[in-house]
């Protein structure tokens, strides 16, 4: 669903998928109940605009690797949400999305935590996942708010 929404455009009306700024990211994010600490920089954060509901953002901050060994710190900034788990690159929070337009490739030797707010539901609407990682010399925070 978030690739077929990321290859479509706004024909002029203003819907579709497209790239929004720092600004714009932090108060869409906020909105859904995220919240990016300090210890990472904004990457890139991608729009999709429906004609109702709820806006679907897909993004990347990036920070230094004492921010993937720090999780707490995110955990922290995000309360509401699960605690972050280790996964591997076959769980479908990471196969599952289209991190790839983001940079993201998934490789054995990385390390990956997420976490999932609502965790486990059947058809979620509105699900936010935080997924977190390290190439063992910069960690990630990339962040899907799922729309509907």
């Amino acid at each position: 669903m978030v690739m077929a929404a990321l290859v479509m455009t706004g024909c002029g009306d203003g819907l579709g998928t497209h790239s929004i700024d720092e600004e714009a990211a932090h108060d869409a994010l906020k909105s859904r109940g995220v919240e990016i600490p300090s210890t990472f920089r904004f990457g890139q954060m991608y729009e999709s605009q429906v004609f109702s509901g709820a806006n679907s953002y897909l993004g990347r901050y990036d920070g230094p690797q004492t921010a993937f060994a720090n999780s707490v710190q995110l955990s922290a900034a995000n309360s509401s949400f699960p605690p972050l788990q280790p996964i591997k690159c076959t769980d479908p929070a990471v196969s599952g999305v289209e991190w790839g337009i983001l940079g993201f490739s998934c490789t054995e030797q990385m390390q990956l935590l997420v976490s999932m707010n609502p965790p486990n539901r059947e058809f979620p609407t509105d699900k936010v996942t935080l997924l977190l990682t390290s190439d063992g010399n910069r960690a990630h925070l990339f962040v899907n708010a799922e729309g509907h």
